[in-house]
């Protein structure tokens, strides 16, 4: 009997190229893969908007150093999509995984300009860096949260714990070119610090984990929560304020006549410029790239009010400053403008904007949140945008993500 088992199973060798059990163990774990990837499809499908008004739901404005940082990766690339190539593998070649935190399971901040600054962390803090860097050239990103194998969590999927995992591991979505990719930057790499040492390492199959086919990648990657658009809290308020009090009558009321130095000014900012749209947006820059916000006025129990004349010989100022010269030098040029008053959230206090009529439209421009610029203990610091101003003319979907309007000028 021993001996006919033996022949049975060498003819299933010779047939199958294997022993039946583990031809029924991999074909079992065909099965399991491709729900896994059915379940994941899904998941993207149900998540994953493509309509380009939402995308802005998933851009936040990045600190200087993120923003720098993004700018001298992407160079002068034009295209989304490599952009996003170079922002990943940047992050693959200068990025650790910590695995001193994985082990002892301690807690380390996993901020993008804390990750950015440490140049290593676990799968959260790449996760939170990549999209960091994709924010500051644009690009829509967000967090997906899933389990995954490998690493103490087993190499094969289990059917029947599916709808038990917890989630283990974070990665990216970004949007380029009209789709939503995979980015997973803690697998691209194989950077290591182990025991307060740095051990950088090349990984030939580095862009195995950007843009991955979903069917190979969900061999080892079970998606658990995509985020999915979401209108902001304060969307609906901020249209039925802006609608009730944005008027088209009788705008040339907020024209009102300039000083001659802020005239000279205005035109010497536009320059030939035509187009009304442009040179708000170019005044807005300047506003924005030359003054100052005055750190020291903070300190003090009252905040002085000052006007554009103010402002242009005192060019650190606070949020009043800001306000009166973005509307005066809109005023030099015939552009009609107004202040309105609102929530910033993070910011301490009331927070102001301003709003200006252009091609039959009202048009925001909150050039203070857009300045880089601040004046601390009597010393300035300047930093100069270099890319896209994100507070002129934002959508209000992206507006209402930090600004909660509650006063309009009428």
């Amino acid at each position: 009997m021993n001996t006919l088992k033996r022949i049975l199973c060498a003819l299933l060798i010779i047939v199958f190229g294997m022993p039946l059990s583990i031809y029924a163990e991999s074909n079992s774990r065909t099965q399991t893969d491709a729900m896994v990837y059915t379940l994941n499809t899904e998941a993207r499908k149900k998540a994953n908007s493509t309509n380009l008004d939402e995308m802005y739901y998933f851009i936040s404005t990045q600190d200087k150093i993120i923003r720098d940082t993004a700018l001298s990766i992407v160079g002068d690339e034009k295209s989304e999509y490599q952009k996003a190539k170079k922002i990943y593998s940047w992050v693959c070649s200068n990025i650790a995984y910590d695995f001193d935190i994985y082990y002892s399971n301690s807690r380390r901040s996993v901020e993008a300009i804390t990750v950015l600054s440490d140049k290593r962390s676990t799968c959260e803090g790449f996760t939170n860096l990549t999209i960091a860097l994709l924010n500051a050239v644009d690009i829509p990103a967000k967090k997906v949260t899933g389990y995954a194998l490998g690493l103490g969590a087993g190499s094969t999927w289990k059917e029947d714990k599916l709808p038990s995992y917890q989630s283990n591991h974070a990665w990216t979505e970004a949007f380029v070119d009209g789709k939503w990719i995979i980015m997973d930057t803690t697998w691209g790499t194989k950077n290591e610090y182990r025991k307060g040492n740095f051990s950088i390492k090349s990984n030939p199959v580095r862009y195995k984990y950007f843009d991955p086919d979903l069917v190979e990648f969900s061999k080892k990657h079970y998606i658990i929560n995509i985020p999915a658009y979401k209108v902001p809290r304060y969307y609906e308020s901020n249209m039925k304020l802006r609608e009730s009090k944005n008027h088209s009558e009788g705008v040339t009321k907020f024209i009102k006549t300039q000083d001659t130095r802020i005239v000279e000014l205005a035109n010497k900012i536009i320059g030939d410029e035509k187009s009304s749209y442009e040179k708000a947006r170019k005044i807005h820059e300047w506003v924005a790239n030359n003054l100052w916000d005055d750190w020291d006025t903070y300190q003090e129990s009252t905040l002085e009010v000052m006007s554009a004349v103010d402002v242009l010989t005192k060019r650190n100022t606070n949020i009043s400053g800001y306000i009166n010269m973005n509307i005066a030098l809109l005023n030099a040029v015939g552009i009609p403008a107004k202040n309105e008053r609102g929530i910033l959230l993070g910011y301490v206090g009331i927070h102001g904007w301003v709003e200006a009529y252009i091609d039959d439209r009202w048009v925001i421009s909150d050039a203070f949140l857009d300045s880089m610029n601040y004046y601390y203990q009597g010393e300035f610091s300047k930093n100069t945008q270099q890319d896209k101003f994100l507070n002129f003319d934002p959508p209000m979907l992206h507006f209402s993500k930090t600004h909660k309007i509650e006063w309009i000028e009428e």
